[in-house]
């Protein structure tokens, strides 16, 4: 018990003497709050090894299905449950003081996102309704098919006693986030309608009522996840912040950085227990292997992404160097130009801009092959099934100008539909252009849970 109390600050407000524990971060802010609230370091005094003693005391009542933290506190999984318990266990190798820190962690990011949220919430409401009132606010043609139609907020908020009704902003309170999402986000004919006459001037930041309505329904996606208090450890909060605030900066740039000087959520997140947000994937250009570009068809613009639809594989020059903690990979495809490539790639999407390509194959095993030639795929043929799939590999290469001369490395990877193959729902479109603007210009390191949470590459930095 010795360092129990380290660390602890005494208060003095009033006449009482309150103790609580300093955090790691948020430094500034509470040396801020601790001044004005004359908080001092204290030597402890014979009061205070009493107040100790009982938390030492406290502490060996009951440890059965309790840990002991850094001030003495215990906690029991019964308050929380094993099921929701046990991400973080798998998270911190069962280690359950490190699992207790990191679900304490999940819940201040929780928190902190949802006071974004919150502001953003208000903020869109009431720019919707500024609109929606020259209409008339309980008038609905542009009332789509909800389960929180005006009329049953309306009388579910009616005193029944008194039979006085609710004005305009108790209803309008009262409707949530999903009504709201409908209103834009609805494939309702009448949707279309009231973004063309009413709700497009809303968001002057973004005319696409499309793109609008993805990035409202990922907002109440994650409202709705913080809200019920689900884990968020395969969520980048960074990630999402930057989205909330865009949508937020497409209805007013001012309210947009008012929100984020006051966001929490930088700060939370360096509290983060563990080294959990290293890079777990790298994205390639998948114009590398000029050489191979020039001595191939010109159909083959592509090679890492052509090579990997074709082959469930990647061939990289030797040279280049992957982290061995990176256990998926992604493709960056430049924009897409018919002039000079009519048939740049028969496996891409529909998509003309720069993008990131929505599969994310496992890196299943690094090959480096001793010698780089038709006698070798000779060989590796007659071998066992693995040999043999890196013979298809390096034959393909070989047939597509990677030449005999040069030194390789072959990645074997999930194939496109196999289960171990992270996916995006759609492509994460590049929204910067300009000469030097790729988002990946040879590879680049991410996290995949940040990658699955995206919609555009500024989203990522």
């Amino acid at each position: 018990m010795a360092g129990l109390l380290e660390g602890l600050v005494v208060c003095r407000v009033s006449v009482a003497v309150r103790r609580r524990p300093l955090r790691r971060s948020h430094s500034a802010k509470r040396n801020e709050g601790l001044a004005s609230n004359k908080c001092f370091n204290k030597t402890l005094t014979a009061e205070d090894k009493v107040y100790q003693d009982g938390l030492s005391a406290s502490v060996q009542k009951n440890t059965k299905y309790g840990i002991q933290t850094g001030v003495g506190m215990k906690r029991k999984i019964e308050w929380v449950s094993q099921k929701r318990l046990q991400p973080y266990l798998e998270q911190t190798a069962n280690k359950e003081e490190s699992a207790w820190a990191l679900y304490e962690w999940n819940a201040a990011v929780s928190a902190a996102l949802s006071e974004v949220i919150h502001h953003v919430e208000v903020l869109l409401r009431n720019s919707m309704m500024q609109k929606l009132e020259t209409i008339h606010p309980l008038a609905f043609p542009w009332n789509v098919h909800t389960d929180n139609t005006v009329g049953k907020v309306a009388a579910r908020l009616t005193n029944k006693t008194h039979q006085t009704a609710p004005d305009e902003n108790d209803i309008i309170s009262q409707l949530n986030l999903g009504f709201w999402v409908q209103l834009i986000h609805s494939k309702d004919f009448q949707v279309a309608e009231l973004w063309n006459t009413h709700l497009n001037s809303v968001f002057p930041g973004k005319s696409d009522r499309k793109v609008v309505g993805r990035a409202l329904e990922d907002l109440r996606e994650l409202r709705n996840r913080v809200s019920h208090q689900d884990s968020l450890l395969h969520v980048d909060p960074i990630v999402e912040l930057r989205k909330i605030l865009r949508l937020a900066k497409w209805i007013d740039p001012d309210a947009a950085t008012w929100i984020e000087s006051i966001s929490k959520v930088d700060e939370v997140l360096q509290d983060r227990p563990g080294n959990v947000y290293e890079p777990d994937t790298v994205l390639f250009a998948s114009t590398r292997n000029t050489t191979v570009q020039r001595s191939a068809n010109k159909s083959f613009r592509y090679p890492l992404f052509d090579t990997y639809h074709h082959q469930s594989a990647i061939i990289l020059e030797d040279s280049v160097r992957v982290s061995r903690e990176v256990k998926h990979l992604g493709f960056y495809l430049p924009k897409d130009d018919p002039k000079n490539n009519p048939q740049p790639s028969s496996f891409l999407p529909d998509t003309p801009e720069a993008h990131i390509a929505k599969v994310f194959p496992l890196i299943q095993e690094r090959f480096v092959p001793q010698d780089w030639s038709h006698n070798e795929v000779k060989r590796l043929k007659n071998g066992d099934q693995r040999d043999q799939r890196i013979a298809a590999v390096m034959g393909f290469g070989l047939s597509k100008g990677y030449r005999a001369d040069r030194s390789y490395i072959i990645y074997l990877l999930s194939g496109p539909t196999d289960p171990d193959t992270a996916r995006t729902s759609a492509v994460i479109i590049h929204d910067q252009s300009g000469k030097g603007s790729a988002f990946v210009k040879l590879n680049r390191y991410l996290r995949l849970d940040s990658l699955k949470g995206a919609h555009q590459t500024s989203d990522l930095i």
